[in-house]
C-alpha cells in the first residue's frame, strides 16, 4: 500500500505534462444521453420476487460446504456439533442478538455411535473445531471453543442446569433437553460472534467423518411417479403423483420429504426395499435434510434433519437405518 501511494504522488506532475495527449474521457451511459433508447432494467414479477425471498429464507437454514483445506484422518472419537441460525434484525434499531452457540448432537466414542450430552462430556473443556462455510468476511475454517463455566437457569420453566450443562433449546415458556454447549472464545474485547446461517463443526478439527452437506434441491419438476413412490398406503387410483420437496441420496439410501401424494406426507427413506416413513410430526411445516455423515465408519449414514415449525425449530438425528430418530429435540409447538 505504501508503494502504491508513492507511485500516485510521483505520477501527478508527469500526468500534467502529457495532458494534451491523454485519451478522451469515456462517453456517458446511453440512458443519460437518450433515455428513450436505453434498455430498461429487467423487472421481477411479484411471484418471482416472493419465490426468491422464500428460497433465501430456507437457504440460510442449510450449512455451507465442509471445505476446510487441512488434511483429515479417521479418529476413534469424533464429534459433530450444530449451531442454528439466529433471528435476523429486521430494522436498524436496537436489538438483542443470540451469541453463537454450538451443541454436540452426534459422535463416535471409541468407534461406537452416541448422541447429545454424552458427546459433549467426552470433549475437553477447550477445543479447536473445523467449521462448515458460514459466509461473511471472516472466512474462518477453524475456531476455538470453550464450555461455559457458569450454570444456566430457566426462569420460565423453573429448571437449573449446573455447569457445564445447558438446554438444547428454549421456547417462550420453558427450555427443552440437556446438552453441553460450547461457545467461541472472544475474538476481541468488544465483540462476539453470531450467525444467521446454520453452522456445523467437527472435533477434532482434522477428523474425517464423511460429512456431506445437502441443499434445498428438488427433482426437475418437483413431482415423481417413479421409484419408491409407486407403492401406496393410500388410494392411488387417481394417479396423483407424490410431490417431493427435497430428495437426497447417501450411501445407497434415498431420503425424501414428500408434501403430498399416494403414500402420504412426511420424511421417507428407501434403501432398495420400498419406502418407509421416518418422520411425520403433527404441526411441522416441513423437514429439511441438512447433512449426512458416517462418524462410526460402518457404511450406514447419519442424517441431520431440521424441522420447521411456525414459531420455532426442532432437530432430529437419523442413524444406522433405525426406524425412528436416535436423538432429537424440539422447541416448536405450533
Amino acid at each position: 500500500m505504501v508503494w502504491r501511494a508513492l507511485l500516485l504522488i510521483s505520477a501527478g506532475p508527469l500526468s500534467a505534462c502529457i495532458k494534451d495527449h491523454a485519451p478522451p474521457p469515456p462517453a456517458p451511459p446511453l440512458h443519460r444521453l437518450r433515455p428513450d433508447l436505453a434498455e430498461p432494467p429487467a423487472e421481477k414479477t411479484p411471484a418471482a420476487g416472493a419465490e426468491e425471498t422464500a428460497l433465501s429464507a430456507v437457504a440460510r437454514l442449510f450449512p455451507g460446504a465442509d471445505s476446510a483445506r487441512a488434511a483429515r484422518s479417521r479418529k476413534p472419537t469424533a464429534v459433530l456439533l450444530f449451531a442454528p441460525p439466529g433471528s435476523r434484525v429486521e430494522d436498524g434499531g436496537l436489538a438483542a442478538v443470540p451469541r453463537l452457540r454450538f451443541q454436540p448432537v452426534l459422535c463416535a466414542l471409541r468407534g461406537k455411535l452416541a448422541t447429545g450430552a454424552r458427546c459433549g462430556e467426552a470433549m475437553p473443556p477447550r477445543v479447536k473445531v473445523r467449521l462448515t462455510e458460514a459466509g461473511g468476511a471472516l472466512g474462518l475454517e477453524e475456531l476455538e471453543l470453550a464450555r461455559s463455566t457458569s450454570g444456566f437457569r430457566d426462569d420460565n420453566g423453573g429448571h437449573v442446569y449446573p455447569a457445564p450443562y445447558g438446554p438444547a433449546c428454549c421456547m417462550y415458556n420453558t427450555c427443552i433437553g440437556k446438552t453441553v454447549p460450547y461457545y467461541p472464545r472472544p475474538i476481541s474485547e468488544d465483540s462476539f460472534l453470531t450467525t444467521d446461517k446454520t453452522i456445523l463443526a467437527v472435533w477434532p478439527a482434522d477428523a474425517e467423518i464423511g460429512l456431506t452437506v445437502f441443499s434445498p434441491a428438488t427433482s426437475e419438476d418437483g413431482t415423481t411417479q417413479e421409484g419408491p413412490w409407486g407403492g401406496s398406503n393410500r388410494d392411488a387410483s387417481d394417479g396423483t403423483p407424490a410431490r417431493v420437496s427435497q430428495s437426497v441420496v447417501l450411501l445407497g439410501r434415498r431420503y425424501s420429504f414428500l408434501t403430498d401424494g399416494p403414500i402420504g406426507r412426511g420424511l421417507f427413506v428407501d434403501a432398495g426395499r420400498g419406502a418407509k416413513l421416518l418422520l411425520n410430526e403433527v404441526g411441522v411445516r416441513e423437514y429439511l435434510l441438512l447433512a449426512g455423515s458416517d462418524l462410526d465408519g460402518d457404511g450406514r449414514p447419519e442424517i441431520l434433519v431440521y424441522a420447521r415449525w411456525a414459531n420455532d425449530y426442532g432437530l432430529q438425528v437419523l442413524a444406522n437405518d433405525a426406524p425412528a430418530p436416535v436423538y432429537g429435540f424440539s422447541c416448536g409447538n405450533i
